[in-house]
């Protein structure tokens, strides 16, 4: 992201900082990245959708920021 935007980088720099769903999406791209290099998974589908469902909150963030739009939560 600061490769193409530093203003945007550092804004989502900010408002992502020691969120829960900033982990969740983390932990949801190492799965996949475990799972299609042919590796075992183990976890419950709760935490799938969980991180799923932040992964889309960082998402909606990132999104306002790209578009200058105040982002004020999960809707």
């Amino acid at each position: 992201l600061e490769s193409i935007n530093t203003d945007w980088s550092t804004l989502f720099a900010t408002q992502t900082k020691g969120i829960q769903a900033k982990v969740d999406l983390n932990s949801l791209v190492e799965l996949r990245n475990t799972f299609s290099h042919g590796n075992p998974i183990s976890i419950s589908i709760e935490n799938v959708q969980r991180y799923f469902v932040s992964g889309c909150y960082v998402l909606n963030i990132l999104d306002s920021i790209i578009n200058q739009i105040e982002y004020t939560g999960l809707n």
